[in-house]
């Protein structure tokens, strides 16, 4: 499963800064350098990289400690307003017919990790943010694009032995489209017009 905007309405990095500020963690300025961060990448198609780029810099000012204890608070309040239902109830069928649940995003780790948790799944694979020597998140080690999580899903076929029949893959993004073509049954998630096309052509479900 795909995380922002499949199985939450939104993308977990702009909450996670919009419940910072409504903290008083966050100034107004940097809230504001998240929003147009946000509306650089969904509108003006500016790189994936360069949004963490963005969202590393603004976690530079705090130390990785009281990040991760904002991150726990955010989920301890997350409201159930912001799950995408359709695709949650996907998931919690998934868990009760024991499937191996995994969470694959390109949000950063520190929250993907916590999520797959608060949704009781058994693995999560996401962007690595590294912390400096004065214990602040300031450098990335690598972005989950769509590529990585084809590879990621490809070896956890072989290494449990599975048939692609066996595998189910859940996103919204384009960017997934080789995660989707990796998986046995695809399903999209709201998706934009060309992924939605793409989705009619190859009879996957639109959720």
């Amino acid at each position: 499963f795909d995380l922002d905007e499949t199985l939450i309405k939104g993308n977990c990095n702009v909450l996670f800064f919009s419940f910072l500020y409504k903290n008083g963690v966050l100034p107004s300025r940097i809230v504001w350098a998240a929003f147009r961060q946000a509306f650089s990448r969904y509108i003006l198609k500016r790189p994936v990289l360069e949004m963490h780029y963005c969202a590393v810099k603004l976690l530079s000012q705090f130390s990785a400690r009281v990040i991760l204890y904002w991150a726990d608070k955010f989920l301890e309040d997350f409201s159930n307003n912001l799950l995408y239902e359709p695709t949650i109830q996907r998931l919690k069928d998934a868990q009760q017919q024991g499937h191996l649940t995994v969470l694959l995003s390109n949000s950063p780790n520190f929250l993907v990790e916590r999520f797959a948790q608060y949704f009781g799944m058994h693995q999560s694979y996401s962007s690595e943010y590294i912390k400096d020597g004065f214990g602040r998140f300031s450098r990335i080690s690598y972005v989950v694009s769509g590529e990585r999580k084809a590879i990621f899903l490809n070896n956890l076929k072989q290494q449990l032995q599975i048939d692609s029949e066996d595998t189910f893959a859940y996103t919204d993004s384009l960017v997934d489209l080789p995660f989707l073509e990796q998986a046995g049954h695809a399903f999209v998630v709201n998706p934009k017009r060309k992924l939605w096309q793409i989705a009619k052509h190859k009879n996957w479900e639109v959720i």
